[in-house]
């Protein structure tokens, strides 16, 4: 087997995890919830205009703190939809898989074989089997 396909296989079983399945279960969720998309959406591209708005100088900085208000507010819903929060938390969860795998991956490429920092430091209990 080739290194190109022990890393598919990887991230199939990745995949294949509780927290890939959790994942995939959220999303499946979200994608099947306009009213969830659509807070997001706003959201978002609410977020990137002020961006852009600050980066090319048209908002002053009370403009500016009167949009992070704004912000917040949309924040606010954000995380009063159960099925947003359940997607962002599962992905959150898989995301951490996922850097702890290349943590291990680097780990070993590197030769140092002692674990990720979070064992060094003496703290494996967010750790998932490094060692």
């Amino acid at each position: 087997m080739t290194v190109y396909e022990l890393a598919r296989e990887l991230g199939s079983k990745l995949l294949e995890s509780e927290e890939g399945k959790r994942m995939a279960d959220a999303r499946y969720v979200f994608d099947g919830n306009p009213e969830a998309q659509q807070l997001l959406f706003n959201y978002s591209d609410y977020s990137n205009a002020v961006k852009q708005k600050y980066a090319d100088g048209i908002l002053n900085d009370e403009d500016l703190e009167r949009e992070k208000l704004k912000l917040a507010e949309m924040m606010e819903d954000l995380k009063a939809n159960s099925i947003i929060m359940d997607m962002l938390d599962a992905e959150t969860q898989f995301s951490m898989l996922v850097n702890q795998v290349m943590t291990i991956i680097n780990s070993t490429v590197s030769g140092d074989e002692g674990g990720c920092s979070s064992c060094s430091s003496g703290g494996c209990a967010g750790c998932s089997g490094c060692r």
